[in-house]
């Protein structure tokens, strides 16, 4: 799941930039910092996910897939970026990033209240990044899987233990990080300034603990319809240590450098538009 990196207003304070221009002109800015964004990350994390379904397929080991995948990019990078796999990838963070550009952006303009800005903005991005991750670790399957891999269904079971890993995921960036932040500010560890932001870096890394093997899981059944459940769980275990370090890995761009550069153009274009094109926008529901 890709984090917004946007930060919501505050209850009957909503964002002036958004208040003035015609909202054509925001949702464009909104499209254009989704795409850059999706477009500057996508490829490390297309780096990452190509070598996990590799490695749980017994091609080769994680990180020595993950060197292959770096090496191509930098020394191949037109190659490694005009394919589908690319475009797909950027497809699901580019997806991401609109939907949370523009759920806020029509919440803000509308003034809705902070409870109803939040609670759409989280239920939209997530059926948007739950849906395009599936289908993209799917075509993923098929794809970096091995010989006669893309021959194969994937199993309903694999559908509903991807959806899983998303839902933790959510869980972990989104609604953890607050019941941490409060614990460890009402024990005296920390203010709650820093612990807002302690628990926000540290749990979707933590909880890779959890996705990783779950996303492992999926892909043994669809490698392996066959297996016993010891199986399962031996090939599961070999490349789970590494796999739950390398998604720990990938959230820096997924969930941190994309958010960043996403919420920094969008902020800047809104700006731009409200110079250009000043204006009260209509009021909406309060």
């Amino acid at each position: 799941m890709a984090a917004t990196g946007g930060a919501l207003p505050k209850k009957d304070e909503p964002l002036p930039a958004l208040r003035c221009g015609p909202l054509w002109m925001h949702t464009c800015v909104d499209g254009g910092a989704a795409v850059a964004a999706s477009l500057a990350v996508s490829p490390f994390i297309l780096i990452i996910d190509r070598a996990v379904i590799e490695a749980a397929a017994g091609q080769d080991t994680l990180f020595r897939r993950i060197g292959v995948g770096c090496k191509e990019m930098i020394l191949k990078p037109r190659t490694a970026l005009m394919t589908r796999a690319y475009a797909m990838m950027t497809g699901v963070y580019a997806a991401t990033y609109l939907a949370a550009n523009t759920i806020d952006t029509v919440a803000t303009r509308q003034r809705y209240s902070q409870k109803t800005h939040v609670a759409a903005t989280l239920i939209g991005t997530t059926a948007v990044n739950a849906s395009a991750c599936i289908a993209k670790d799917v075509a993923f399957a098929k794809m970096y899987g091995g010989s006669g891999a893309g021959k194969k269904a994937m199993p309903f079971a694999s559908y509903g233990l991807f959806l899983s890993r998303d839902l933790i995921t959510i869980f972990s960036s989104f609604t953890l990080p607050k019941m941490l932040a409060k614990g460890i500010s009402s024990s005296g560890a920390m203010d709650p300034v820093s612990a807002q932001a302690c628990a926000q870096m540290v749990s979707p890394v933590a909880m890779q603990g959890v996705c990783a093997p779950v996303h492992l899981l999926a892909l043994n059944m669809y490698n392996a319809p066959v297996a016993t459940v010891a199986e399962r769980i031996r090939d599961v275990w070999r490349v789970a240590p590494a796999t739950v370090v390398a998604f720990g890995i990938r959230m820096a761009p997924a969930f941190g450098i994309g958010g960043i550069m996403n919420a920094a153009l969008v902020d800047a274009g809104h700006a731009v538009v409200c110079r250009s094109a000043p204006g009260e926008a209509p009021a909406g529901p309060p």
